[in-house]
């Protein structure tokens, strides 16, 4: 990968990480009468940049996509065998993040609620059920809120689960195109993977359409040339359709 590509990714993600931090923030001010009373320049401009959470969520799938599976898709016509290792990158670089990241959101959560039992911090219908320790364990399992809630207040978390299965999935999807492996590990592998999407895709989750985004994400790394050649116009094109759906979106949507 050249070093345009790298850098445009690492601003990439710092600006996706940004505006998933400033919606966060902005859940802290309520504005619950934007749409009927009037307000000032600076209360509509923060109102319009602290909801871009989601499409940076998408942005991160795309650049998974890009980086993960289209790392896999230029594998696939190398004679060496790769699982083995992709396996121990990836869950090395998952695991050794999240375990104390749980663990430290537990003590958190235990603190809190005995600390502050009565704030109603802790009462909302969001966390009915979430408490629960065994919820660490569906969540090391990547199940959180696919078929398990999630662990404490460690909503975002979601999102890893269904990367985590794409990672998992996606190359035994494309073992039939491999070279490195028998005829009968690929049929294998294969029907494991579609076994394994099939099961993911049954709960209502974000699983299926994510999948279908980091998908996207990963073909980019091997299409033989941009559709907008442009950066600026790519650009462009980008801005102005994020800024319309900011402005469009309602409600649910």
């Amino acid at each position: 990968m050249n070093k345009s590509i790298s850098n445009f990714l690492a601003l990439a993600r710092w600006i996706a990480a940004l505006a998933v931090l400033v919606t966060h923030a902005g859940e802290l001010i309520q504005i619950s009468d934007i749409m009927v009373a009037p307000h000032g320049p600076g209360v509509y401009a923060w109102w319009f940049l602290a909801g871009f959470s989601h499409q940076a969520v998408l942005a991160f799938f795309v650049m998974s996509g890009f980086l993960i599976g289209g790392d896999l898709l230029r594998r696939l016509d190398r004679p060496d065998p790769f699982l083995k290792q992709y396996i121990i990158d990836r869950f090395s670089r998952i695991y050794i993040v999240m375990v104390p990241a749980l663990a430290l959101g537990f003590v958190v959560d235990s603190i809190g609620r005995r600390i502050f039992p009565d704030s109603g911090i802790y009462d909302g219908a969001f966390f009915d059920g979430v408490f629960n320790p065994i919820n660490i364990l569906w969540t090391l399992l990547q199940q959180q809120n696919i078929w398990a809630p999630q662990a404490g207040t460690n909503g975002p978390l979601w999102s890893l689960a269904c990367e985590v299965w794409y990672y998992i999935t996606f190359p035994l999807l494309l073992a039939p195109l491999s070279r490195a492996y028998s005829t009968g590990f690929r049929l294998a592998a294969f029907a494991c993977g579609g076994l394994s999407v099939v099961v993911m895709s049954i709960p209502e989750s974000f699983f299926l359409f994510g999948y279908g985004v980091w998908t996207l994400g990963a073909l980019v790394r091997v299409a033989p040339r941009p559709l907008i050649k442009s950066t600026w116009l790519s650009l462009g094109v980008f801005l102005a359709t994020a800024a319309l759906m900011r402005l469009g979106a309602r409600g649910p949507l």
